[in-house]
């Protein structure tokens, strides 16, 4: 889960992954913008905030499924054989897993916490600068 607060300070809640490209810029360009006077050049900064987090299932019967994309995720973790030795893992940790989570409400509480998190850096942000206007949620 992805969420974050964007120029009109909307906080953004995002499930899906995403993946983010860097456009640099070449030094004519930069030459260009700073000789270009910006008219918009005396607005104030605009603040974004940005919240990630790997998430995690959200009801017990997600277990396994999210064990083996964790498993798998070669960008997360290499392991020796990992198209054997994933799902393996993925099986044979799920039960202890699954018990687990049923411990603590059926299921991960990260969303629950982020999205919590998230609304108190809105209120923080609104006390510190109410210059700003109020933030959406």
């Amino acid at each position: 889960m992805m969420s974050f607060l964007c120029s009109s300070r909307r906080l953004v809640l995002c499930t899906r992954s995403f993946s983010l490209s860097v456009k640099t810029q070449s030094r004519a360009a930069a030459l260009a913008q700073s000789v270009t006077a910006d008219p918009q050049e005396n607005r104030k900064p605009k603040t974004g905030i940005l919240m990630l987090n790997m998430g995690g299932p959200e009801k017990v019967e997600d277990v396994h499924d999210f064990l083996l994309r964790l498993f798998m995720d070669t960008d997360l973790m290499k392991l020796p054989v990992q198209n054997k030795l994933g799902p393996f893992i993925a099986r044979r940790r799920t039960p202890k897993i699954q018990e687990q989570y049923n411990r603590i409400g059926g299921g991960s509480p990260i969303k629950r916490w982020t999205s919590m998190q998230g609304e108190g850096m809105v209120k923080l942000l609104d006390q510190m600068s109410p210059e700003t206007g109020e933030t959406v949620v």
